[in-house]
């Protein structure tokens, strides 16, 4: 399972995704290091948890978009409707695979985030939660992680409340997406993280 993390903030919308991917073949299964944070375009990105396919068709639909300056509110729905597509069309080639391994991961989620026209910064979060059913939009706040670390959460919200700098709310990040790599084996130690405003897209790689 990935860790996803997104916080509105007066800089911009951040978006942060560990690179840890569990790869089966066969009766075998390894570790691997994947980024599963991309750009859709210059005003938005989108970072995948869950089922491992969706990390190359989100690498491609961002090569599709390339610079093109979509904003948040034409950006979502576009690139839920592309994942969909190609989700649906995965699932379709591989049912035979599927139903001889009931057992495989059927979770698939998607965090998508940017700057709308007026320039705020919003997210969403979407799921799908059994082979071939629609990604549906789950609530959120400003400040959301998935899986959930309220405690992580609590410190982001005090932060944005307080009006932190820029400098502050990334250190809380950085050592509480390190904390959870310490605990949890199943979340890689190096994450991907996004800042993203009307001036465009600022990367930063964690560890």
């Amino acid at each position: 399972m990935s860790q996803l993390l997104a916080v509105n903030t007066g800089y911009g919308v951040i978006l942060a995704a560990d690179r840890r991917v569990e790869v089966r073949q066969g009766h075998h299964t390894h570790e691997e290091e994947r980024v599963k944070l991309y750009p859709m375009g210059t005003l938005a990105a989108i970072a995948t948890s869950g089922a491992a396919v969706c990390i190359p068709m989100t690498e491609q639909l961002s090569k599709f978009i390339g610079d093109k300056p979509l904003s948040f509110e034409h950006a979502a729905p576009y690139v839920v409707e592309q994942m969909q597509r190609e989700y649906d069309k995965f699932i379709d080639m591989a049912g035979d695979w599927f139903l001889k391994n009931p057992k495989a991961y059927k979770l698939s989620y998607l965090l998508i985030g940017g700057v709308n026209a007026g320039g705020e910064p919003s997210f969403e979060f979407y799921a799908s939660e059994a082979h071939g059913e629609a990604y549906h939009k789950l609530p959120t706040q400003d400040v959301f992680t998935a899986p959930r670390r309220m405690g992580l959460e609590t410190r982001l919200m005090a932060a944005n409340a307080r009006g932190a700098p820029l400098e502050e709310i990334l250190e809380i990040i950085k050592d509480g997406l390190f904390l959870v790599a310490k605990k949890e084996i199943a979340v890689g130690g190096v994450f991907d993280l996004v800042i993203i405003n009307s001036g465009g897209i600022t990367r930063h790689k964690i560890g």
